[in-house]
């Protein structure tokens, strides 16, 4: 090998090791490879930078002065990029013109408050917040991720609602931040399912950003389970949409699916396309205000205010929802409401029943016992409670050893449960037996 062919191969390898070093760093044997092919043909080089172009992400937005700027997204939902120390996120306000119009509405919302707050107290509407969330999905834990959080509030000018939407999942921070100040207010918090699911989930992601939760000292109301007490009985399906079709007459349009949010969701994180998470917002908009629109309605019944409005049904689970909350004057008035209406059998034996109850813990006895004496006469079927209650009487109130025997003697003809038969047959001979020390003691007696 001469001097020239030796300084061609030197030429070579330094060619070589050029196009390996200037690879990024990182890059693998493969891309190291591919670059030193491209610097061999420069039409593959040019077909390379254009495919990096491609994939590489964009880079970090840039905060505006004034902490607000505008995209694509932003413009068709007609909100805006609000910024903040952690990021930025979308944020979009949008006003309904309904709720408390008078100091009775008002009233509503707060006998809603001492009712299931278990409490009096004085409390600004414009504390009570109503929240909802979307989610990537509904099995919780750390991999669930509320990407959209819907605020309710009423304001001067109306119903309030204010949603928070991080775009990606490195927004997240900066959307908790937002809620965190805009939540330190909030004295009542309205949630639908809210204590099994929503509050759980943004305490969770709070604490995985290392931020201060908000609402620790607010109290959470769940309307779900007063919506249940209340409308189970005649609606069956107590979901948000129903309840807003049925009470209010509410149809929604073109209504996204639940289920289908968290695909639209990762579709718009996937493809920056706006249309996919339209639908959504306005999904949560609603519930936010069906949410508001159910907290009156709560609060107005137990205010007294609709009874005659409520079905027979509804009256008679008001009712009993009412004496477990302890207003037992309330619970009263609406069974016999219930039971002045077209009320079915197996329910009106259960309002007779309760209110043979009341009657009995305030020591009305004589009227108790009526009722007692009617539901066992006019039932079809033996109940076995009533039955045990006349027998009590009879023996305890009355003293009428032998038509408590006589009762406990028809329970055993009727019963077929083991358990019962001997409770029954227990009562039975220890009332045989306080009838023969009573003969004995009259037989004893001088004359």
């Amino acid at each position: 090998m001469n001097l020239f062919d030796k300084l061609a191969e030197q030429q070579q390898v330094r060619t070589r090791n050029k196009a390996r070093f200037s690879s990024p760093v990182g890059a693998t044997a493969t891309d190291r490879a591919v670059d030193f092919a491209a610097a061999e043909s420069p039409t593959l080089q040019a077909s390379l930078e254009q495919l990096r172009s491609r994939m590489r992400r964009p880079g970090p937005r840039q905060r505006p002065e004034d902490g607000r700027a505008t995209d694509r997204s932003a413009q068709t939902f007609g909100g805006v990029i609000q910024c903040n120390s952690n990021g930025s996120f979308l944020h979009r306000v949008s006003d309904a013109a309904f709720g408390p119009g008078s100091q009775q509405e008002e009233s509503w919302i707060h006998r809603l408050i001492q009712l299931l707050g278990g409490r009096k107290r004085s409390c600004d509407l414009r504390c009570v917040v109503f929240l909802d969330t979307e989610t990537t999905g509904l099995a919780g834990g750390v991999g669930t991720v509320a990407f959209l959080v819907g605020l309710g509030r009423w304001t001067d000018s109306g119903f309030c609602v204010e949603q928070y939407l991080m775009r990606d999942y490195h927004e997240e921070r900066a959307m908790l931040l937002a809620l965190q100040e805009s939540l330190a207010t909030t004295q009542v918090l309205v949630t639908f399912n809210g204590k099994a699911f929503d509050v759980p989930l943004l305490q969770s992601r709070f604490v995985l950003a290392r931020q201060r939760w908000p609402l620790a000292r607010a109290l959470h109301l769940d309307l779900l389970h007063p919506a249940r007490r209340l409308w189970k009985l005649r609606l069956g399906n107590c979901c948000l949409a129903n309840l807003e079709s049925e009470l209010f007459g509410i149809e929604r349009e073109e209504d996204v699916p639940g289920h289908l949010i968290p695909q639209l969701y990762f579709r718009y994180a996937r493809t920056g396309n706006p249309q996919s998470v339209g639908g959504i917002l306005s999904h949560n908009r609603q519930d936010i205000e069906t949410l508001a629109r159910l907290a009156l309605r709560v609060g107005e019944v137990f205010s007294g205010q609709s009874s005659k409005g409520l079905a027979p049904v509804d009256l008679f689970s008001a009712g009993k929802y009412a004496g477990v909350l302890g207003e037992r004057e309330l619970a009263m008035s609406w069974n016999k409401a219930a039971l002045r209406g077209d009320l079915p059998a197996a329910l009106q034996i259960e309002a007779v029943k309760w209110i043979a109850a009341s009657l009995k813990a305030q020591k009305n006895y004589s009227e108790a016992v009526q009722l007692w004496k009617d539901l066992s006469e006019r039932s079809e079927v033996f109940l076995e409670d009533v039955h045990e209650e006349l027998a009590i009487y009879y023996e305890h109130r009355k003293c009428d050893l032998e038509e408590a025997l006589r009762l406990s003697e028809h329970a055993i003809s009727q019963l077929q449960s083991r358990a019962l038969l001997k409770k029954w047959q227990h009562r039975r001979d220890r009332l045989a037996m306080k009838l023969a020390r009573c003969a004995c003691s009259v037989a004893s007696l001088p004359f």
